[in-house]
């Protein structure tokens, strides 16, 4: 497939809490899911802040997305690090209840509630 016809899109850019956000549009299975390992290669070589991996524009989560976003949680956590993922549908959030995922990952619902689930500065909740 030419490189212009690939269906994914990853875009990179800080949000105002200064975590990296990577926002996924299009579909993340087995042919996409090395484009988001690259992404977070770099990523994870450096110290740097938390990120948040944004759902919101994918299209269809199939296995492979699913395993390389735990896996990609757990190498950031290896950091010292976290990964939120937001803006997951009512469909990957259920794909995610069903796997179990649910319960490693912070899912949140829209850009705001990433924070509300945060503990505030200096609480050692």
């Amino acid at each position: 497939m030419a490189e212009l016809d690939r269906p994914v899109q990853i875009d990179v850019e800080p949000d105002l809490e200064g975590r990296i956000v990577v926002k996924v549009t299009g579909p993340l299975d087995l042919p996409e899911v090395g484009d988001l390992r690259a992404v977070f290669a770099n990523l994870t070589t450096i110290e740097g802040p938390d990120v948040v991996l944004d759902l919101s524009a994918v299209s269809f989560l199939g296995s492979s997305g699913m395993g390389t976003i735990a896996q990609l949680h757990q190498e950031l956590a290896d950091t010292g690090r976290h990964l939120s993922l937001r803006g997951a549908s009512p469909m990957i959030r259920k794909a995610f209840g069903i796997t179990g995922l649910d319960r490693m990952l912070d899912l949140e619902a829209s850009p705001g509630e990433a924070v509300d689930h945060a503990p505030p500065a200096g609480d050692p909740a």
